[in-house]
């Protein structure tokens, strides 16, 4: 379908409508496809600034002959760099018959995320014993350690300030291209596992961090981020420094953008399991994948939005429980696992289980979102598996993806699930996840 003589903007617009009807059988596998089109400002296809995004709606949402009404929520289509210049749309799929209807864009767009985190960084859980903070609440920080170097950044300079987020003492790098962290005096943290780090950003392109001390080593972070993203960085990807006298850290790739960073910190503890969690069951690269041995083996973040529950499960006695909240984005997650073992350029199955709790379904932006990321020495390549699906029924059904590692995956991969909140006061919903799976294809 094609208006690009007459290009429709969006931009203040938030629901694609458009009813179907089908005389098809419905089968597991039945798909159907809408993908949007922006030819952006200059209005020519392959003009350079192009975007596009596809949504694939299966079997669970179609139905064999009955209108199906159907309300896409624009912002799902999140590959769309704009919607000022929608000229084309794309429909296909698997149905050999298709009758359409009533197709149109309406209701008021979503006000954009706020700038400025609405709540604060998620609150640590790492025993005090086993962590060294830089910059956190919850532990005792480095003494002497200098936040605000001036290291000539270009005008009008980066400010960097100290800002209470529900009393949660966050700093906020506003102007930001890059800033120096300078510790008190140099540190010896070869004994520790990991550097984490909360961070948030709307509005910034690029994100990295870097560990000086003898050498300089970079790690890219993903930005923009809905609501806080919680990483943990195995020391292992700061190859070239000197892990026994690390003394300064650069947050750089701003673009004038505004960043958030709490508990900064080193550790012992690394997601993906611990010494206690059982080991997977042949071909399988999932620690724990029912959730039985409670919160030992997947790291939780915003917890108690995050959390392990024996109400409600799809076998054994344990599941996952994710609710989300306005800006927030609690997740489950498990880090580097298989390294060694799992192997680069090669194809995995993804798989799990789920249920939204009918008493709190899916509203007014809520999503569900699965990311894997090949893990290496030189830094993470992400996979984005489900980037926005909020038709969740409220009883079982399983979610399956396909998953091609990098070239270099030394280090194994990263799976996280999440339920992200649109940033609107109405937003709300809760999920229950079970029995996940990570094996080759």
């Amino acid at each position: 379908v094609e208006f690009s003589t007459t290009p429709i903007n969006t931009s203040t617009l938030s629901t694609l409508h458009m009813d179907i009807w089908t005389p098809d059988p419905i089968n597991e596998g039945s798909e159907f496809k809408v993908l949007l089109i922006d030819f952006g400002a200059n209005g020519t296809f392959n003009g350079g600034d192009d975007s596009s995004h596809e949504i694939t709606l299966n079997s669970s949402s179609l139905s064999s002959g009955n209108w199906i009404s159907l309300d896409i929520p624009l912002a799902d289509f999140t590959g769309l760099n704009s919607r000022a210049n929608l000229a084309q749309m794309v429909l296909s799929g698997t149905l050999a018959n298709l009758y359409i209807d009533n197709v149109y864009f309406y209701g008021e767009a979503e006000a954009p995320p706020s700038v400025t985190p609405l709540v604060a960084a998620p609150v640590p859980t790492e025993p005090a014993a086993e962590v060294l903070s830089i910059f956190s609440d919850t532990y005792t920080n480095v003494a002497g350690t200098n936040f605000y170097p001036n290291w000539g950044q270009p005008a009008p300079g980066v400010t960097v300030t100290e800002t209470p987020i529900q009393g949660n003492n966050t700093l906020h790098y506003a102007n930001f291209t890059y800033q120096g962290v300078e510790l008190g005096s140099a540190q010896d943290v070869s004994g520790y596992q990991f550097l984490h780090l909360d961070y948030y950003s709307v509005n910034s392109t690029g994100l990295n961090v870097s560990l000086i001390g003898g050498g300089e080593t970079l790690y890219a972070l993903t930005v923009p981020t809905s609501g806080w993203s919680s990483i943990d960085i195995p020391l292992s990807a700061f190859a070239g420094v000197n892990l026994s006298q690390v003394i300064q850290f650069k947050f750089d790739g701003g673009n004038g953008s505004d960043i958030f960073l709490d508990n900064i910190y080193f550790h012992t503890l690394g997601g993906g399991g611990n010494s206690n969690c059982p080991t997977p069951p042949a071909g399988e690269f999932i620690v724990d994948g029912g959730f039985e041995a409670n919160e030992g083996c997947w790291q939780l973040n915003s917890p108690p939005a995050a959390s392990i529950v024996t109400n409600e499960s799809n076998g054994g006695t344990n599941s996952a429980r994710l609710e989300t909240f306005v800006s927030g984005a609690p997740n489950i997650k498990q880090e580097r696992f298989g390294a060694g073992a799992i192997q680069p350029n090669t194809a995995y199955t993804v798989t799990f289980d789920i249920r939204s709790d009918a008493n709190d379904p899916l509203i007014d932006g809520a999503i569900l979102q699965v990311l894997a990321f090949s893990e290496s020495s030189s830094g993470a390549t992400q996979a984005i598996l489900e980037p926005a699906y909020s038709d969740i029924p409220s009883t079982w059904t399983t979610r399956t993806y396909s998953f091609t590692t990098s070239a270099n995956v030394n280090e194994g991969v990263s799976l996280l699930i999440q339920l992200t909140g649109s940033g609107i006061p109405t937003t709300s919903g809760t999920i229950f996840i079970d029995n996940v799976s990570f094996r080759a294809q």
